[in-house]
């Protein structure tokens, strides 16, 4: 099968393993992971939105938390955070 398919031996392991334990459900039902940040979740988005009311840069923010600044950018986007305006030295 693996020659007749052209994929690896181990893709073909993979897949078997996801039948044997999800059935067709493993392949064809909802993907759960689609548009979901699991690293900006519950403790952490509350301080990255704490950071950013503190008017803290997107990427301060991002390497003081080991997430990418692409992550926070995202949920600014969806709306899940908010930028609030960086604050001027007079």
């Amino acid at each position: 099968m693996q020659r007749a398919i052209h994929v690896s031996i181990t893709n073909v392991g993979r897949a078997y393993k996801l039948f044997k334990d999800k059935g067709s459900e493993g392949f064809f039902g909802a993907d759960r992971r689609h548009g979901n940040a699991h690293k900006i979740l519950g403790a952490r988005k509350e301080r990255i939105q704490n950071k950013l009311d503190q008017g803290k840069s997107i990427s301060g923010i991002a390497r003081e938390e080991g997430i990418a600044e692409g992550g926070i950018r995202y949920h600014i986007k969806q709306g899940n955070l908010k930028k609030s305006p960086r604050l001027s030295n007079p």
